[in-house]
């Protein structure tokens, strides 16, 4: 589900197939190693991300929650279909910095 890829200033996790509550665990364990990184920019890549429902969103604002303790900005990237619909309609926009 997450691949984790630390750059100069960023901290990189690929996500794919879908983030729900059964992904809870595995997603706690990658984030907490890119707030570990001590980046200042996570960026979580939604590309192969096909699915998200209230829990998966509900772990992305913990992973804020505990970035913005840690002086981090989470950035939201490549969200398609029903992944992006569901950040829009959440107006995640007003919370996270979403890129293309």
């Amino acid at each position: 589900m997450l691949g984790i890829e630390i750059q100069d200033d960023s901290s990189r996790a690929a996500l794919s197939g879908q983030l729900v509550f059964s992904e809870n665990l595995a997603f706690r364990q990658a984030a907490s190693r890119m707030i570990a990184s001590k980046r200042k920019q996570l960026v979580l890549d939604l590309l192969n991300l096909d699915f998200i429902d209230s829990a998966g969103l509900g772990m992305l604002l913990l992973l804020r929650e505990e970035a913005m303790r840690n002086q981090q900005e989470v950035v939201l990237s490549n969200a398609q279909s029903q992944v992006k619909r569901m950040l829009e309609i959440s107006r995640f926009e007003t919370l996270f910095r979403l890129q293309s």
